[in-house]
């Protein structure tokens, strides 16, 4: 992907994990991970070395993905 492609989708991934967690949902806490996750893992590719606009990529995706788990995780234990 050309870097002006690349921009564009990580901006696009960020919003669309931080609009996750302003919808209303049954499952508050798997919301409000997604958007957390994407965010923090977004911020920790860009402390990674080496391809910045990458690092942010793959750290937002791991991010949601882990924060939607833990989330999960933590609605079902209080039968959200």
């Amino acid at each position: 992907m050309t870097k002006s492609i690349t921009t564009k989708f990580v901006a696009i991934v960020l919003v669309a994990g931080a609009l996750a967690a302003c919808q209303q949902t049954p499952r508050p806490n798997t919301a409000a991970g997604v958007a957390l996750g994407t965010l923090a893992g977004a911020g920790a590719g860009a402390l990674v070395g080496g391809n910045d606009q990458q690092n942010i990529l793959w750290g937002a995706g791991i991010g949601a993905v882990a924060g939607g788990i833990g989330g999960a995780l933590v609605d079902n234990q209080y039968g959200y």
